[in-house]
C-alpha cells in the first residue's frame, strides 16, 4: 500500500512503513528535497541560514511585475514608472508566498498603487534601496513591512 504525496507540485507514491519498495521513489523524493533546500539555504559557519534568491527587473509604465524569485531589485525602464493600477504584481501560485521588492535606482523609481491587487499602507515609491515586503493572501499582495 502506498500514500500519495506532492512535493513541489510533483505527485509521489510513498510506500507505507511496512512496505519494502523504497528504492526509486525515495531517491526521487530525496533528490527533489535536497535540490529545493540547497536553493533556499546555506551555511554560515555550521548554522543553517535562509538565502533569498533575487532578480533584477526593469519595468515599464503600466506593467505588471511577475515574480520569478522571492526578491526583486526593481527600477523603471528609462525613468520613473507607475505599475498597472489594476494588477501591479501578478498573482502568486499559492497563498502565503512572500515577495521582497527593493528599489534599484534613485531616479528610475517604481510606484505601486494601493488597491492594484495590493493591500498597502498607501502607495509606495521604490527608489534606491527602498524596500517593501509583501505576502500573497490568495487574492491580494498584503504589505508586511516597508523601509526607506
Amino acid at each position: 500500500m502506498s500514500v500519495s504525496k506532492n512535493l513541489y507540485g510533483t505527485p509521489y507514491l510513498i510506500p507505507e512503513t511496512k512496505d519494502t519498495g523504497w528504492g526509486p521513489t525515495v531517491t526521487a523524493v530525496l533528490l527533489s528535497e535536497m535540490t529545493g533546500l540547497d536553493g533556499l539555504s546555506t551555511l554560515i559557519g555550521s548554522v543553517p541560514a535562509l538565502k533569498v534568491p533575487r532578480a533584477t527587473t526593469s519595468l515599464s509604465a503600466g506593467a505588471t511585475l511577475t515574480q520569478t524569485n522571492p526578491h526583486h531589485i526593481v527600477s523603471g525602464n528609462g525613468g520613473p514608472v507607475v505599475l498597472s493600477a489594476v494588477t501591479a504584481i501578478a498573482d502568486a501560485a499559492i497563498a502565503d508566498t512572500l515577495l521582497i521588492l527593493t528599489g534599484g535606482d534613485g531616479t528610475n523609481t517604481v510606484t505601486i498603487r494601493d488597491g492594484a491587487n495590493t493591500k498597502l499602507n498607501g502607495d509606495v515609491i521604490l527608489g534606491l534601496e527602498d524596500s517593501i515586503t509583501l505576502c500573497w493572501n490568495g487574492s491580494d499582495w498584503e504589505e508586511i513591512n516597508r523601509s526607506s
